[in-house]
């Protein structure tokens, strides 16, 4: 497994500890956090110039998502964001699924 998970000494807060840099950790779904990796972790992360510029919160990319799930107008550009926002990362999808369909 390229994680695994740690505890802070100082704080006691639970974290993981990645063996991934690059585009390798983008292409890992569960730990690709797309725009929301910040500053500090793009270039801990050697991720600079793989994403766009902006950094975003976790937020703001499900607000981007639901709005885009919303505009489309046929059940297969609705299947294929669905899709493609699962490969990216499992994380954010999962949050959006759950969030959309289980209201």
């Amino acid at each position: 497994m390229p994680f695994k998970s740690i505890t802070d000494d100082k704080t006691g807060q639970e974290m993981l500890e990645v063996s991934l840099t690059g585009q390798k950790l983008l292409d890992y779904p569960l730990l690709n956090k797309g725009t929301a990796f910040t500053e500090d972790e793009r270039r801990q992360f050697r991720l600079l110039g793989l994403l766009p510029p902006h950094v975003s919160t976790f937020q703001n990319q499900l607000e981007r998502r639901y709005q885009n799930f919303v505009e489309k107008t046929s059940p297969l550009k609705n299947t294929y964001i669905c899709c493609s926002f699962r490969t990216e990362t499992k994380l954010c999808f999962t949050v959006f699924f759950m969030s959309t369909f289980l209201r």
